[in-house]
């Protein structure tokens, strides 16, 4: 997971958690970091959650799954 991500989700900044994701997905396709994109992906599925927005965490948590297994980290992929 994002830090920074998990930081202002404790804190309650949704929204600004929300931002940073999906900034920092952005930024981690555009130099092909899969790990980081999976990472930012459960992070935000995060965010998602504790709104309260199931359908849109299930969504990114299955994002991140799907990145893990295409890149063989089985771990993280079967975190959820």
């Amino acid at each position: 997971m994002s830090p920074r991500a998990d930081a202002l989700n404790a804190l309650g900044r949704y929204d600004l958690a929300r931002t940073h994701c999906r900034e920092a997905l952005v930024l981690h396709q555009q130099i092909g970091n899969r790990h980081g994109e999976a990472a930012t992906w459960d992070s935000l599925g995060t965010v998602h959650q504790r709104r309260g927005n199931h359908v849109e965490a299930c969504d990114a948590f299955q994002r991140a799954a799907t990145i893990c297994r295409e890149v063989g980290d089985r771990a993280e992929g079967t975190r959820r």
